[in-house]
């Protein structure tokens, strides 16, 4: 499986909101060949989807719930060096207006 290296940004959005769901915005940013502008982002809601979208793009579900951990404890996390699964990449590049 081809691999792009970059960082992950996670975002808790409504942590203002302690008693709803959880939502986060995730940015990924490549190291080679960055496209500067706006970057579209993934949208997760729940800390269990979170986790589970982790171990889906290769962290070891520790780690997961370690990030996610971080996540709520600090609001926001950048995880460097994260290799992202070639198949993830489109969301992240795509060329939308979306909110």
């Amino acid at each position: 499986m081809n691999t792009v290296e970059g960082s992950l940004d996670i975002i808790w959005e409504n942590k203002a909101q302690l008693t709803a769901t959880p939502r986060y915005m995730l940015l990924f940013a490549r190291y080679r060949n960055f496209k500067s502008g706006a970057q579209p982002s993934k949208k997760i809601v729940g800390k269990d989807a979170l986790e589970a979208y982790l171990v889906a793009i290769g962290f070891e579900p520790r780690d997961a719930k370690e990030w996610a951990r971080q996540v709520h404890e600090k609001q926001e996390v950048s995880i460097p060096h994260v290799m992202m699964p070639e198949d993830q990449m489109a969301v992240y590049e795509q060329q939308s207006a979306r909110s």
